[in-house]
């Protein structure tokens, strides 16, 4: 049987991490994910060169949980208005008398 996870490592900031058996449709995005932490590393820490490898990661971390933070208020604006939507197009149904399935 072939195998459907995979070992993979990965630079972040200069840290070496290494991650065992990742279903290979997650490779792609974790790739992307550690792309983005370099990217905000370096400019963090060119721009605070003074400052601490933990200060800067403090930083980043900050800059993806507030991402995080604010994408998932918005999918739960869709949730709620996806559901809104049902309910009237429900109503809808109902008082014009179309069947339901």
């Amino acid at each position: 049987m072939a195998r459907e996870t995979l070992d993979i490592n990965l630079n972040i900031a200069g840290e070496y991490i290494s991650l065992n058996n990742i279903p290979f449709a997650e490779e792609a995005i974790l790739r992307q994910a550690a792309d983005q932490i370099n990217s905000a590393w370096r400019k963090w820490s060119s721009r605070f060169a003074d400052r601490s490898a933990l200060h800067i990661m403090a930083r980043v971390s900050l800059l993806f949980a507030r991402a995080y933070l604010v994408q998932k208020e918005a999918n739960g604006n869709v949730d709620q208005l996806l559901s809104e939507l049902d309910s009237e197009f429900d109503r809808l149904l109902t008082s014009t008398g179309m069947p339901e399935d």
